[in-house]
C-alpha cells in the first residue's frame, strides 16, 4: 500500500466515523456533568487529529475546536428540553 492510499483509507474512516457520528447526540445527562464532557471533548479532539493523520502541531487547536462543538451541541440540547 502506497502512502498516499493510506492517507485516503484513513480520510474515508474517519469520514465514515463522523457521519457515524453525527446522528448521535449525546444524553443531556452527560453534556452537563463534567467529566462527561470532558470525555466528550477528549474523543471529539481525538477523532480530529485521526482525520489529520496525527500530525504534531495543532493538538491544541484540535482540542479548542471540540471543544466549542461539544459546548455547542450542549446548548442546542438544553434549548431543545
Amino acid at each position: 500500500m502506497t502512502t498516499q492510499q493510506a492517507v485516503e483509507q484513513n480520510r474515508f474512516r474517519g469520514s465514515v466515523r463522523e457521519s457515524a457520528k453525527i446522528d448521535r447526540m449525546p444524553e443531556p445527562e452527560a453534556l452537563w456533568d463534567e467529566e462527561g464532557r470532558w470525555a466528550m471533548i477528549a474523543e471529539n479532539a481525538y477523532y480530529r487529529a485521526e482525520r489529520r493523520g496525527f500530525l504534531p502541531g495543532n493538538e491544541v487547536e484540535d482540542w479548542l475546536a471540540a471543544e466549542e462543538e461539544v459546548d455547542g451541541q450542549a446548548r442546542l440540547t438544553a434549548a431543545a428540553c
